[in-house]
């Protein structure tokens, strides 16, 4: 609950930040998140070299899947807070994004696919409602490709 002292990642009290709605995170909540994942990260390192890591390979794998995991973690909050300075707060219109940073101009078929090994399932149209709404944004622009298919980029400043 808001306002209650909890532990810290660093073991003192500090009141708990829990978001005030369902949305995106404010900036505050993210510089906390992002401060909390490094603290936590340096800490497993300082624990990683006390152990000795090299003579337990199964703790050094956990230890090294946690600090993974942590980074991960990290890389999502960032990752959002910057869809959200762009204006793109929708999961889906932020995942094709992602796919064409990985690779600039897809089609829709292959920017659906690239959804669906993230997120499991992904529908086709509505990827091609959100590369459209992203076109308007001036985020991504579209262009011919072979025969009647449309191909997708980042767009770039000028």
């Amino acid at each position: 609950m808001e306002g209650q002292g909890k532990k810290g990642v660093e073991g003192g009290d500090e009141t708990a930040k829990t978001p005030t709605t369902t949305g995106t995170p404010t900036t505050e909540e993210i510089e906390s998140l992002n401060h909390n994942l490094d603290t936590l990260i340096s800490k497993m390192e300082a624990v990683e070299t006390l152990l000795d890591m090299n003579s337990n390979p199964v703790l050094s794998s956990a230890l090294n899947r946690v600090k993974l995991e942590a980074g991960l973690a990290g890389n999502e909050i960032r990752g959002a807070d910057y869809f959200s300075s762009l204006g793109v707060r929708d999961r889906i219109a932020q995942d094709a994004l992602e796919a064409l940073f990985e690779k600039d101009g897809q089609n829709v078929t292959q920017i659906t696919e690239n959804i669906r090994r993230r997120r499991g399932s992904a529908s086709r149209r509505i990827v091609a409602a959100k590369l459209e709404a992203l076109e308007r944004k001036g985020l991504v622009v579209q262009r011919p490709g072979a025969g009647r298919s449309k191909r997708f980029f980042i767009k770039k400043d000028s």
